[in-house]
């Protein structure tokens, strides 16, 4: 170091800091406002966790005609549900997918379906309601006893 003329290690020390240094990034309004929020408004409980408010939006989003478009779309369903039964009855199981196999409606395997490899991986069933076709994933086999 001794070496070194002033101006190179300062020149060199110029440039590191040029390296090292973040670049400014511009902020949205958003931004500026989250921050904001949480300089002016965050405080220490006695437990030690922080409370910081939650930043929200005063204006709403748009969506020009979206309730109007959901209606329709959803009386064109109707529609089409009230004339195909057999539609509507798979809709109803597809709804109902998601609750508990003691829920599911008690069924009768009427026929299989055998894949190209000979695996069944669809079943048709009969059930009080009328038939419909299930994937063997979906089953839930009863107990019985002999």
């Amino acid at each position: 170091m001794e070496d070194c003329p002033e101006n190179d290690l300062e020149s060199t020390m110029r440039q590191f800091w040029q390296v090292e240094e973040v670049p400014m990034i511009s902020t949205s309004p958003d931004d500026e406002l989250c921050e904001k929020l949480y300089v002016e408004g965050y405080s220490k409980l006695p437990s030690g966790r922080f409370v910081v408010p939650l930043p929200f939006r005063d204006s709403k989003p748009v969506f020009p005609e979206s309730k109007d478009i959901a209606i329709r779309r959803f009386f064109a369903l109707e529609h089409r549900l009230k004339k195909d039964p057999v539609l509507k009855q798979s809709y109803v199981d597809f709804m109902h997918d998601s609750s508990p196999p003691l829920y599911w409606r008690v069924g009768r395997v009427l026929e299989t379906h055998p894949g190209s490899d000979n695996v069944v991986r669809v079943v048709t069933l009969k059930t009080a309601l009328g038939t419909l076709k299930r994937p063997v994933v979906k089953l839930c086999p009863l107990p019985y006893s002999l």
